[in-house]
């Protein structure tokens, strides 16, 4: 809440009350968006356990009240503001975390903006791995100029160290062994010069 309050300039009165602190920052939120914007909340948890109240407390007090009021300041405008929130949970929700009626379908016609749409991330293979390092990392380009055996071997080790592929290990694997690649090749062209 008080990253969300920050990035909104919203002030925590000196008040202990939740339920106002967070309408000033849908207040907030709202009075700030104009046609055309795009807001992306994310959050990450970590291994939620059944009494951990944060997702119903989210979209009950947070993501419906939010919606409800961008609805009603945008009857009368364009309503082109588009709202996204992400929660990545490391693990599995437990069923007691989350009641049912707040999960929405996974078919187009079971969406609902004030539930919850699981999207379960499954864990990659090391060919998923290789074929998205040829694909989509730029590696191949020939001022990078990786070669097809080192590019296989960089997508064994993020195999390897992410657990058996996790998503969340494989992305921060990723993220890593391409920041190293970039680094050598730049002090590599650095030398050069």
């Amino acid at each position: 809440m008080d990253y969300l309050a920050n990035q909104f300039g919203v002030r925590r009165n000196n008040s202990t009350d939740i339920q106002e602190y967070t309408t000033n920052i849908i207040e907030k939120i709202c009075n700030s968006l104009y046609c055309g914007q795009i807001l992306f909340i994310y959050v990450e948890l970590y291994s939620p356990d059944v009494e951990d109240t944060f997702l119903v407390w989210f979209i009950k007090q947070l993501w419906n009240p939010l919606i409800s009021r961008l609805l009603e300041q945008l009857s009368n405008q364009d309503p082109s503001i588009r709202v996204l929130a992400v929660i990545a949970v490391d693990g599995q929700v437990p069923e007691d975390c989350l009641p049912q009626d707040l999960y929405c379908g996974c078919r187009p016609e079971d969406f609902d903006s004030t539930k919850i749409l699981e999207i379960p991330l499954e864990t990659w293979t090391e060919e998923e791995i290789r074929n998205w390092l040829f694909n989509f990392s730029g590696l191949t380009d020939p001022k990078i100029g990786l070669s097809i055996s080192e590019i296989n071997r960089m997508a064994k080790s993020i195999f390897a160290a992410s657990y058996g592929g996790l998503p969340a290990r494989v992305y921060d694997e990723l993220k890593k062994q391409l920041k190293d690649v970039i680094n050598y090749k730049f002090e590599q062209y650095s030398i050069s010069q």
